[in-house]
């Protein structure tokens, strides 16, 4: 079983007091530094890492694995936002075990020197606030989950959900970090997932810290999805209910004290007058109930896309003219927490709450598991379809093409474009992808992307992403939806036929197919995709020794059949291109090109009567 990839963050706050002289002798004997350091030589810190409380990706540390984490806190080095092209601002040098605020915790001291570059500046950013997080990034082998005690990335539990055990409790799912192997290091970030956690001036060992009580915004939560492409990941022995699912903003709409309140998937309140608006027209039944929304663009007829949405919701030039929500699930009704409920049950409830107005509830069929596929085939539209199961708390979206979305981690200019670094949600664990993305498209880091790509694998520590690119902006804002489901079982993607569309700066296309080792190039002629789609063809020449150099991606995806005659192929084609192509050669005015052209469904048999150019 591969290794995983953990990252849990921390806040940081308060500053150093008088050194103790105990802590120094621990930086001269855990890190032996060549010149043993002083009080006068260092800035000590120490954060509250971990606790075993279940943390916002649904992880817990086990207190019997306290002890072998905090050996491997000690030498780790304490990085800017776990960029490892840099060297490290500070160094851990001692760990320790103890109790604080009815859990039980890891405590890690760090320290960098006083005279460093940028040393004194890291120390007033500490010390007002400014860098107030921090994330371990560890290795491990075995999520545990909490109920069955199998790998979770294998049983049928999912972290956050609830179920009912033999006995008839009703208990949520979490997994535990198991067969930690090493600790990477310690990064300064910019957000916490573990509770009341902190960087403190209580520099003494044991010493307790009066931490401010946790505050709850009492916001309600929205449930991600788990991410589906093949259909067959599912139990065909279960049952299911199937909702069309649509390009859209993702919102969760509360109703209390005859007030209607609007946020996004991640509890956050959203300012928008043109939302607010639109929604004090609606009809809302009374109540005491919090429901999961889609709020869904419209030109005409038409759906427009969720940068479309928002460029509308914020007032900017967007081609989105009305605006329609429809609800899906829902999330709590009269205090009671709907994750404790199975599909049907909340589906049951959600009717009954909307039996006024049931022209906003997104439509609805049951499906048993060995005739899922039908009814999917009815339901489907151009972006997918939501499933819930009906006996359990499990949600998942499948999409008519391979996204998949990530978080946006650095964006850097490159060109007319950006290179985007992202990470993406992989049983609650945030993974980083081998590589970036590039993309003409401007979206800021923090936020979230819909990529497109054609297979997804977690080799080792990071994420390898093939072919990808940016479609959008993500309708699950700030609560990306859980791709593990999407991994491939294949070790490696780089063996299997690809085609990427590329452009070069003068806005040429260069069509490029990649079969194993072979690879074969085409510059295409006053091409058009969406000419290319209603049956016009295209002439082509093919480069000899072609490297892509600064040429853009434009789009690409899976060759899922290659079949070579001659000089000719024919392809089908998955992602940007979808569908069966042909690559040919021809004589045109006496010299030897080719011809780029999508093959019609009547003529796939025997696509070589076709006449010779066009």
């Amino acid at each position: 079983m591969q290794e995983l990839l953990g990252k849990i963050t921390a806040s940081l706050v308060e500053s150093d007091k008088a050194v103790p002289e105990n802590l120094i002798d621990k930086i001269n004997a855990n890190i032996k530094p060549p010149a043993k350091v002083t009080a006068d030589d260092v800035h000590i810190r120490a954060m509250y890492i971990v606790s075993d409380q279940v943390n916002s990706y649904g992880g817990r540390f086990p207190v019997d694995e306290h002890e072998r984490l905090a050996e491997f806190l000690v030498d780790s080095p304490v990085l800017i936002g776990h960029r490892k092209d840099s060297l490290p601002i500070a160094r851990n040098f001692h760990a320790e075990t103890l109790h604080r605020d009815g859990a039980n915790w890891i405590k890690v001291y760090f320290y960098w020197l006083k005279n460093a570059e940028h040393g004194e500046n890291l120390r007033k950013n500490i010390d007002a606030g400014i860098y107030k997080e921090c994330s371990i990034s560890f290795v491990f082998n075995l999520p545990e989950c909490s109920i069955c005690g199998s790998d979770i990335r294998q049983c049928r539990h999912r972290p956050f959900e609830k179920y009912k055990t033999d006995s008839g409790e009703t208990v949520q799912a979490h997994f535990n970090y198991r067969q930690i192997a090493k600790v990477l290091e310690t990064s300064l970030v910019y957000r916490g997932s573990v509770s009341d956690t902190l960087i403190t001036d209580q520099l003494f060992f044991g010493c307790e810290n009066n931490a401010e009580e946790k505050v709850s915004s009492g916001r309600p939560q929205f449930k991600p999805f788990q991410r589906l492409w093949d259909i067959n990941r599912l139990d065909k022995g279960s049952n299911y209910i199937v909702l069309p699912a649509y390009e859209s903003l993702r919102l969760i709409v509360s109703r209390s004290n005859n007030k209607t309140l609007i946020a996004a998937s991640d509890g956050q309140g959203v300012e928008s007058k043109t939302l607010n608006k639109y929604i004090h027209t609606l009809k809302f039944p009374e109540g005491d109930y919090s429901v999961d929304c889609r709020l869904v663009g419209y030109c005409g007829k038409e759906r427009r896309t969720v940068g479309a949405i928002r460029s509308y919701l914020n007032g900017e030039e967007s081609s989105v003219r009305r605006l329609e929500i429809k609800i899906a699930d829902l999330i709590a009704v009269d205090g009671e927490d709907a994750a404790v409920l199975s599909g049907i049950e909340r589906r049951r409830k959600l009717e009954k709450l909307f039996a006024d107005t049931p022209e906003l509830l997104i439509p609805a069929k049951e499906a048993q598991g060995e005739k899922l596929a039908q009814i999917v085939g009815k339901c489907i539209t151009r972006y997918g379809v939501e499933i819930f199961e009906c006996n359990s708390s499990g949600r998942y979206l499948l999409t008519s093409k391979k996204y998949l979305p990530a978080i946006i981690t650095g964006r850097s200019k490159a060109g007319d474009g950006y290179r985007y670094s992202m990470e993406c949600h992989i049983n609650n664990e945030l993974k980083m992808p081998v590589e970036t993305v590039y993309s003409t498209g401007k979206i800021d880091p923090g936020d979230t992307a819909e990529l497109e790509t054609y297979a997804v694998n977690c080799p080792n520590e990071k994420i390898s992403l093939s072919q990808p690119r940016i479609v959008d902006v993500s309708g699950c804002h700030g609560q990306p939806d859980n791709i593990s489901l999407l991994l491939d079982d294949n070790s490696s993607v780089d063996e299997r036929p690809v085609y990427t569309l590329c452009e070069k700066s003068n806005g040429v296309k260069i069509m490029v197919i990649q079969n194993g080792s072979d690879l074969s190039a085409y510059r295409l002629f006053r091409f058009d995709v969406d000419l290319l789609e209603g049956g016009s063809w295209f002439f082509a020449d093919r480069i000899e020794n072609y490297k892509k150099a600064d040429d853009k991606r434009a789009g690409g995806g899976a060759i899922s059949e290659v079949i070579c005659r001659d000089d000719s192929m024919r392809l089908h084609l998955d992602g940007f291109l979808t569908g069966h192509y042909m690559i040919r050669p021809v004589l045109k005015d006496g010299i030897r090109r080719y011809v780029f052209y999508k093959i019609k469904t009547n003529e796939i048999a025997n696509p070589q009567n076709k006449e010779s150019g066009r």
